[in-house]
């Protein structure tokens, strides 16, 4: 009987290993550069949409975002805190193709006194397929690719220094750690 309960504790300790490990590489992999995709852009008269998501620190990260519309006019180019969280019974579930959570940005993101993305947001995230959908309701504010290229960039100290020596991967750190620090 003593051996049974011995099994059973351990398997309950390498299920909640696997749980955690599964939910720690899908934070991992929501690090990088996102994109939209043409489609979505074409639907909102926008040009770039792109945004930048840092590491977890204190849980919360930085993003960047950068926005044109088709006449290369800049609608947003900001950076921005934000914090997910998703319900504990998501935490608990071995589901890997879609992810559902809250998103709270520091503040809602406006240009001409116009809300662009509020400053909360349901998101789901499929972190297999490298997508994410921001929305409230029926509105769709943000539908982003992962773009893997640029997230595997090493980059500079300072993204904001244009000198030869901080060019590239000159000291091998990469600028998702930049932007949240």
């Amino acid at each position: 009987m003593l051996i049974a309960y011995g099994i059973m504790v351990i398997c309950v300790i390498i299920l909640f290993y696997i749980l955690m490990r599964v939910n720690t590489i899908q934070e991992d992999i929501l690090t990088g550069f996102w994109k939209s995709n043409s489609e979505f852009l074409d639907k909102n008269n926008i040009a770039v949409f792109s945004m930048a998501i840092s590491p977890i620190k204190n849980s919360t990260r930085s993003v960047y975002i950068v926005m044109k519309d088709n006449n290369n006019n800049t609608i947003i180019n900001e950076p921005n805190d934000i914090i997910l969280t998703k319900s504990y019974l998501q935490t608990l579930s071995f589901n890997t193709t879609s992810v559902k959570y809250t998103v709270q940005f520091e503040h809602a993101i406006s240009s001409d006194n116009k809300i662009i993305i509020p400053q909360e947001l349901n998101m789901i995230y499929e972190p297999v397929s490298g997508f994410f959908t921001m929305f409230v309701d029926d509105i769709v504010y943000i539908e982003m690719y992962k773009d893997n290229e640029l997230s595997d960039l090493e980059v500079i100290d300072n993204p904001t220094e244009t000198r030869p020596a901080n060019v590239g991967a000159a000291n091998g750190d990469n600028l998702l750690d930049d932007i949240s620090d």
